[in-house]
């Protein structure tokens, strides 16, 4: 009997062992899991706060770069006059200055060659950061900001960026038992956290070792982030890719973190059950369930949350919205998707510290009215209210009244919010679908004046089907040739004949039919599919025009719409010299065409610069739309314009108003006296055509003397025929 009871004893003991011990390793490997998601959530926040301190640095710092006092400097002596002035200014850089031949200078006179580094490169493929080599002065970060002046080829930039985000880098990981840190593309560590000294002492010396080496082999993989177990899991290595500046990452090496020790204590109680059979059996259960209540909530804390605003992020959207509906009836209550206007404005005025403080008041106000609220991206924000209440627009009186306790009447006038709303329905799907419908709707509320609500109905419904059936084909289109190349021929009013043509898209879609460019040309303005479609058909039209010089015919000049976001492409007037170089046609015969809107904003220096650019390589330039924003006669003094296309919005007015024919033969005389020709574009009468020889005008475009026709019929009537 004994014998059979310490079998009974034994039994239980090892099937108590067996089931702790597979309870422990599956549970570990869940710790594991979990907490290394932890960790990299953490550091990717972190990746996107670096990115936000260098972009916002940068962004300050190309302000200043063009400013008047500067950009008006001759030559490399008052070039660096200026500096002491901007270093005084802004006490946390070093400037210095490039010349054309590669040379840096500071204004100690330091020199040393940047030749061979690739700064001018990156100036080429817009403001980045790179690291240079010079014998004399080692590695430094060298970050671009802007060319100083056309006058002579020197450029403006930081050197070592480093001190700007170190400490941004430490309040992310200053409590981590561990040391983190951010490599260059050189692999040399740019910034890190003051934790070294806490890993234990026979570690010290070996911790940039073993960041490097697993820096390497994370390097060699191409994967944008990993997390491994090091020293039988007493030690843990993370990585991260930066975004930008290329090639740069951030790595985390540590040894117990607070998501570590729940699971150290586990394995002790565990162990400790093992040895008291059933007597501390309870007690593990017990430990077991508060220490995994401690790792989700860090868990959740960690991935599901904004840690700036306490709101959930776009992790957390769906699952705690199921949370929140839960109980009760999900048709009763509306998605508002809120969007703070202009908030990057706002940003570059008052500075990053106030656009977080705006975040978190907009937030606060979001948390009092609803259990509820997302922070889907910067400046996007999500909650639900009873349909009532959200129709009512009770929220936005609450956004106003929570700013106004933080910030000044001044800052008010700057801001205005738009709302979109989507009513939550019985057979509305998965939240994802009503997320991006009341998103759908917070966008379209952006083209209406400041401060718009729009609800999702059926017409944005079926706007929502298009875009997605046009994103869906879009991509086959070019590969089948679906898209065609039609010309509107341009009419000189003097010769009374045809002199050019200006180059439009067709889509014939096998399965949408013949598409007008306004079924799709805004949805790839959208998606930036646009730029595809530029190049496209300014490949089109070279092509055209060398089948006509191989005929021994003289091709009539073509004009081709360039968007804003084509020129603002990265090498988009490298890529357009290339097309025309590879072909034996002069970029003379090629009109490119900006259309007013283009010129407006911030990237106003650089449209600027990319149009000079093209009109050195020998293109025609158009401004098109003339008169339908807000340009002055002195933009037409400063940018390379040949041809100026007056709205029709104003020929269309003409023949009943005075006004409007008082500012047609204003802009004729004007351009004529500054050598630009005008063409009039919308001509459909006689009447109209009259007025415009009477005045003087060049050109002329419209149903009365053609529409749109296919390339080959152009070529027929208006080509071959002389």
């Amino acid at each position: 009997m004994k014998y059979k009871r310490i079998c009974i004893y034994a039994s239980i003991a090892v099937w108590i062992a067996v089931i702790c011990g597979t309870w422990l390793y599956f549970a570990r490997e869940l710790i594991d899991k979990t907490s290394f998601e932890a960790v990299l959530g953490k550091m990717r926040y972190a990746r996107s706060e670096v990115m936000r301190t260098i972009d916002g640095s940068i962004s300050s710092l190309r302000m200043l770069a063009v400013s008047p006092r500067f950009s008006g400097a001759g030559d490399m002596g008052s070039v660096l006059s200026v500096i002491p002035v901007i270093e005084e200014l802004h006490s946390d850089y070093t400037f210095a200055v490039m010349d054309g031949e590669g040379r840096m200078f500071e204004k100690d006179g330091a020199e040393y060659s940047v030749v061979g580094s690739g700064f001018k490169e990156a100036m080429n493929r817009g403001y980045g950061v790179i690291s240079i080599y010079d014998e004399a002065y080692g590695i430094k970060r060298v970050a671009f900001i802007a060319r100083t002046s056309a006058a002579f080829e020197s450029y403006l930039a930081v050197i070592d960026t480093k001190k700007r985000f170190a400490d941004k880098i430490a309040a992310f990981f200053d409590s981590w038992n561990g040391r983190t840190a951010v490599f260059d593309e050189l692999s040399d560590i740019v910034a890190s956290n003051p934790s070294l000294d806490t890993l234990e002492e026979d570690d010290g010396g070996e911790v940039e070792g073993v960041l490097l080496s697993g820096l390497s082999e994370f390097s060699r993989t191409g994967s944008e982030e990993s997390a491994e177990t090091l020293s039988e899991g007493t030690r843990y290595r993370a990585y991260i890719r930066l975004e930008e500046p290329r090639g740069w990452r951030i790595g985390s090496y540590f040894s117990k973190s607070p998501l570590w020790e729940g699971a150290d204590s586990l394995r002790k109680s565990s162990a400790l059950l093992i040895l008291s059979i059933g007597v501390l059996f309870s007690v593990l259960i017990a430990f077991s369930k508060a220490a995994w209540a401690r790792l989700e909530a860090e868990y959740r804390r960690a991935v599901l949350f904004d840690p700036l605003t306490g709101l959930g992020n776009s992790v957390g959207m769906e699952p705690l919205a199921e949370e929140f509906l839960e109980g009760r009836n999900k048709e009763d209550y509306s998605v508002i998707c809120i969007d703070i206007e202009a908030f990057d404005r706002f940003n570059s005025m008052f500075g990053y510290q106030a656009g977080d403080k705006l975040l978190t008041a907009v937030a606060g106000a979001i948390k009092k009215r609803c259990e509820y609220g997302v922070r889907v991206n910067k400046d996007v924000f999500i909650t639900m209210a009873e349909t009532s209440r959200a129709l009512a627009g009770e929220f936005r009186e609450s956004l106003y009244d929570a700013i106004s306790k933080v910030f000044a009447p001044e800052y008010l006038k700057m801001l205005s919010f738009n709302f979109g709303i989507c009513r939550i329905k019985e057979n509305s799907g998965i939240f994802r679908n009503i997320f991006d419908e009341a998103m759908l709707a917070v966008k379209e509320a952006k083209s209406l004046p400041a401060g718009g609500n729009v609800v999702y109905d059926h017409d944005l419904e079926q706007s929502k089907a298009w875009k997605l059936q046009i994103e869906r084909s879009m991509l086959n289109a070019i590969q089948n040739d679906e898209f065609q190349l039609y010309i509107q021929p341009k009419w000189n009013l003097i010769k009374n004949a045809c002199s050019g043509g200006e180059a439009l898209i067709r889509w014939q879609s096998p399965e949408f039919g013949f598409l007008a460019p306004d079924r799709f040309i805004p949805i790839f303005e959208e998606n930036n599919f646009i730029i595809e479609i530029d190049f496209f058909m300014i490949q089109r039209v070279i092509s055209m025009i060398e089948r006509e010089l191989e005929r021994k015919i003289k091709p009539k000049p073509i004009a081709v719409n360039v968007s804003k976001t084509t020129m603002m492409f990265p090498n988009y007037t490298d890529r357009l010299s290339d097309m025309i170089r590879r072909t034996s046609v002069p970029a003379s015969l090629l009109e490119l065409e900006v259309t007013e809107s283009a010129l407006s904003g911030l990237d106003y220096a650089n449209i600027r610069r990319i149009m000079c650019e093209m009109k050195n390589m020998g293109f025609t330039l158009t401004m098109d739309d003339f008169g339908s924003g807000y340009s002055s006669f002195n933009t037409l003094r400063e940018l390379p314009v040949d041809v100026l296309k007056i709205d029709k919005v104003f020929l269309d007015a003409a023949p009943e108003s005075a006004r409007s024919q008082s500012i047609i033969r204003s802009i004729v005389e004007m351009a004529k006296d500054i050598g630009i020709k005008v063409v009039c574009e919308g001509v459909e009468t006689d009447v109209q055509v009259e007025f415009l020889k009477s005045i003087g005008c060049d050109y002329a475009q419209g149903y009365f003397f053609s529409r749109p026709v296919g390339h080959l019929e152009y070529e027929e009537k208006y080509v071959y025929v002389n």
